[in-house]
Formats: structure tokens, C-alpha cells, sequence
């Protein structure tokens, strides 16, 4: 959610832009001059700096809690979605957190141990999720992805959330045997 429902920043081809209300007075877009656009979008449309920080120390101690209390340890952790690009909106964002877990042999066996590892990362988040001084609740949806779990960061104070995807994978890049040596080549080209 917006602040500004209405606003639609790239109207349909051949339509007028909508009116943003910002600056106490409705504006089009297109009226609001170049040097104003970076304060304009700080200002309307980047999330609140302190909802911000809290996820970004929400997601670290959601990270260290899995490295630390969770069977499976991970070897590396990429971070995506729109907070992890800094293209999160205000209103709702979402981070992705891809986990390389090094428990897993091959793909197959990351196919046959997902559930069973999912559920373990749920558990261990709802055990280490104790610092109400984050400002944030952790929520856990109703899960429709099969391959992650699908955990919310929500601010009340600050009427801001963050949907956080956790994918366990196998870690392809620790695991030299998948790939076979390259023949050493003799001679020139």
C-alpha cells in the first residue's frame, strides 16, 4: 500500500497521468522538476529510513540465528529482491535470501530434504525471534511456495512490511566433483 493509491507513475500509453497529491497539492509527474525528483521520491515513494534499518537488522539476526542454531549451516547467503537492490518501495517490499546450504550432495538430494529442512528454519526463527526492541513482528503466511519459506517483517508503528523469502539450495560452486577437469591441451591452437 501506498501512500497515494491513486498515483500512477507511468500511465497507460495515449492517458494522461494521474494527479500525485504530494507537497500539500496535487502534482503531475510530470510537472515536478528534474531536481526535485530524487527528494520526491525520498520523500514519497522510498520506505520510512528507520523501517529500513530495522529490517536490515531484522535480517541480520534472522541470518545469524540460522547460522548459529540451525542444523544445517549455510556456506554463503545472496541477498535479492527489492531490498536487497534498493529498489524497495514504501508500503511493502520484499527480500529475497538465497541460502547455500552445504548439508545437501546434489540436487536431488535438496529435492528430497526441502520440507524437512524448511521446517527446521522455521522452527529455529520462531525460537530465536525474542528482541522486541526491533520495532518489527515476524509472521510466518500460509505457505504457497514449496521450494522456500515465506516469512513477513511487519511495523505497525511505522505501517510498513517486508515479505522475506528464505530458499534453501545446494551449493554447486563448493562442490568441484560436479564438474569433470578440462583436458590439458597440448600444442598450440
Amino acid at each position: 500500500r501506498m501512500d497515494y493509491p491513486q498515483a500512477q507513475l507511468l500511465a497507460p500509453r495515449g492517458q494522461p497521468a494521474s494527479p500525485l497529491p504530494c507537497w500539500g497539492r496535487p502534482w503531475l509527474l510530470s510537472q515536478i522538476a528534474a531536481k526535485d525528483l530524487d527528494r520526491f521520491i525520498q520523500d514519497h515513494l522510498k520506505p520510512n529510513p528507520q523501517f529500513q534499518k530495522q529490517v536490515s537488522k531484522a535480517i541480520d539476526v534472522i541470518l545469524g540465528c540460522l547460522r548459529e542454531n540451525c542444523v544445517y549451516k549455510a556456506s554463503r547467503v545472496s541477498k535479492g529482491g527489492s531490498f536487497g537492490r534498493g529498489t524497495d518501495l514504501r508500503g511493502g517490499c520484499d527480500a529475497e535470501l538465497v541460502i547455500f546450504l552445504n548439508c545437501f550432495h546434489d540436487y536431488k538430494d535438496q529435492r528430497a530434504r526441502r520440507t524437512e529442512i524448511l521446517n527446521e528454519m522455521q522452527a529455529q526463527l520462531e525460537t530465536c525471534w525474542q528482541d522486541p526492541d526491533s520495532g518489527l513482528s515476524l509472521r510466518f503466511p500460509d505457505q504457497t511456495v514449496t521450494r522456500a519459506l515465506q516469512l513477513q517483517l511487519v511495523s505497525t508503528a511505522l505501517e510498513s512490511w517486508m515479505d522475506v523469502t528464505l530458499l534453501p539450495v545446494f551449493d554447486a560452486e563448493k562442490d568441484h566433483l560436479l564438474y569433470p577437469p578440462l583436458p590439458a591441451q597440448t600444442g598450440s591452437p
